[in-house]
């Protein structure tokens, strides 16, 4: 009796190493585009966390510069025959007086403290009427240290790091805001427009 070599034996049933090696070929292969595809979108999620963040962040600065662009030379106390603002600029917080026109609130005269707490910028609103309450707002996360400057009408002198118990208000204050999360570094400058009381 001849024997088929074509058909293979009933006991003989099984995976050649040809067939194995194709199909972990395919395996790979499929492996690769679908971790190539994930790491594109992790990378592409990222991308686009990061670009929030930093477009929060510019919205922020735009804010605070507009905040320290309306601070008002305030005076309520006489200190050698001399008015003194009501301005208290320090290296690591700034507390000043600012109209608000009422976009958002009350029309008239806030308090405003910016300074750092924990890891944020935080920014303290109060009306000025002492009675209110004020209010907290963490303006930016993620921030290891706060340095605030100020510069006088003459800028070539260079900045001080304290403007307190002055009778005007600085032309600008600069905010240098050090970041934690392998961020850029923020700097604001921020022009004050009124540096005497009116009249």
């Amino acid at each position: 009796m001849t024997r088929d070599t074509n058909h293979p034996h009933p006991h003989q049933i099984g995976v050649t190493l040809l067939e194995l090696l194709v199909a972990l070929a395919i395996t790979a292969a499929i492996t690769v585009a679908v971790t190539a595809t994930a790491s594109s979108a992790v990378r592409s999620l990222d991308t686009s966390l990061r670009f929030d963040e930093e477009l929060e962040n510019r919205h922020v600065l735009q804010y605070l510069r507009t905040q320290i662009s309306l601070a008002f030379p305030y005076s309520e106390e006489v200190r050698n025959l001399q008015a003194v603002v009501r301005f208290g600029g320090h290296p690591d917080e700034l507390d000043f007086v600012a109209y608000s026109e009422g976009k958002h609130e009350q029309p008239g005269l806030y308090l405003i403290r910016l300074f750092k707490e924990e890891d944020a910028l935080v920014m303290e609103r109060r009306p000025f009427n002492k009675n209110n309450v004020a209010t907290r707002r963490k303006l930016i996360e993620n921030v290891s240290g706060l340095q605030f400057s100020y510069y006088g009408n003459d800028i070539d002198r260079g900045s001080v790091g304290e403007w307190v118990d002055a009778a005007a208000l600085p032309y600008l204050v600069r905010i240098k805001i050090e970041r934690t999360n392998h961020s850029r570094d923020m700097v604001l400058i921020a022009p004050i427009h009124m540096q005497h009381a009116p009249g």
